[in-house]
């Protein structure tokens, strides 16, 4: 690289660190003019964004211990009302992992705020009557043979509890079943290029599946044929 053109680079990306730090220092200084208001909820997010711009700075790091804390308080008081109230199981598992979301991201710029174990506690117990809740909806749609919403309900039970019961398998089945049919249905149609593509997908998704492998196979073998008698001129 040029001499000239590193130095312009270098001056370059000086003054974006500059103005970066300078943007840091700004919004922790609001944040502070927050805090004094009694804006604590705002006060935090303004930390946060300093933080952001420049995750060394202490002044913000500080803030966010105070103000987020406060806040993550705030959420957690909404978990606890929902989970005592006797609300719906969703709105206090979505509440709770809303207060945890907002701490693991204050603790990406090394800030912890504190869940207290009963909070934790309370969670893992209407979690796992949710997921028992959910497991068993699930299943109604794979018999009422609702595979969109029961994929979409075993996606939700696997990415809270990746291995709670079979949902990880139901949730492919619920994929994989429709592609099947729909490929089946084609082949026996005489549409062997739709039958290909859906059936690729599934042996894409689980090559063992039932006898789509075959099927596939077959798509392939009676659209070569097809080709080949087709009349001339």
């Amino acid at each position: 690289m040029k001499p000239l053109l590193l130095l312009v680079l270098s001056a370059t990306l000086g003054a974006l660190g500059m103005a970066s730090c300078s943007g840091s220092k700004s919004m922790a200084k609001k944040g502070e003019k927050l805090d004094a208001g009694g804006l604590y909820a705002e006060a935090a997010d303004m930390y946060l964004q300093s933080l952001m711009r420049n995750r060394n700075n202490v002044d913000a790091k500080i803030g966010l211990k105070k103000n987020g804390q406060l806040l993550l308080n705030d959420k957690l008081g909404v978990f606890f009302r929902s989970f005592a109230g006797g609300d719906s199981k969703e709105e206090a598992v979505n509440a709770y992992l809303a207060a945890k979301s907002y701490a693991d991201r204050a603790g990406q710029y090394g800030v912890v705020l504190d869940i207290p174990a009963n909070y934790t506690a309370d969670f893992n117990d209407v979690k796992g009557r949710y997921l028992v809740e959910q497991y068993e909806k699930g299943q109604e749609l794979m018999a009422a043979k609702d595979y969109k919403g029961a994929e979409a309900v075993f996606a939700r039970i696997t990415a809270l509890e990746p291995s709670f019961k079979d949902s990880g398998k139901l949730q492919d089945v619920a994929y994989l079943e429709p592609l099947y049919a729909s490929g089946k249905d084609a082949l026996e149609q005489g549409h062997y290029r739709k039958a290909y593509t859906d059936l690729e997908k599934v042996t894409a998704k689980d090559a063992a599946y039932k006898d789509a492998a075959a099927l596939k196979a077959d798509a392939v073998t009676r659209g070569r044929y097809a080709i080949a008698v087709l009349p001339f001129g």
